[in-house]
């Protein structure tokens, strides 16, 4: 479609670059959360019941940014959720697994600080 203005033919810019940016980045940010599903299945899923029903027991942050929760799943197991809050508000998911051979919140304390994290409080 052309436009007319001050006798100079101008050409639309297509809006087709924009919008596929748009789902590309959609696509992008499903496909981070979706990665504890696909990777830890039915464990990842156990996780986010257990913190979005109780809530974190604790949560840890990293230099980088990414925070972690912990949730105590069922006596002797203990889940981890990894994600990064964004400036704008967000949550992007990265993670959430079962550390099975973990038995006390102690061992998921030392796997965190090994991991970098520090406790929040």
């Amino acid at each position: 479609m052309t436009a007319m203005t001050a006798g100079v033919m101008r050409r639309k810019r297509s809006q087709f670059p924009v919008v596929f940016l748009f789902i590309v980045i959609l696509m992008a940010v499903g496909a981070v959360g979706m990665h504890a599903i696909a990777q830890h299945g039915a464990k990842a899923e156990a996780v986010y019941r257990c913190i979005n029903s109780n809530g974190p027991s604790q949560t840890w942050q990293r230099s980088n940014g990414y925070k972690a929760d912990v949730c105590q799943v069922e006596p002797g197991k203990f889940g981890v959720r990894i994600y990064n809050e964004t400036p704008n508000g967000t949550v992007e998911e990265i993670t959430a697994f079962i550390k099975d051979k973990m038995k006390s919140l102690e061992q998921i304390e030392r796997y965190l600080v090994n991991s970098g994290y520090t406790r929040l409080p």
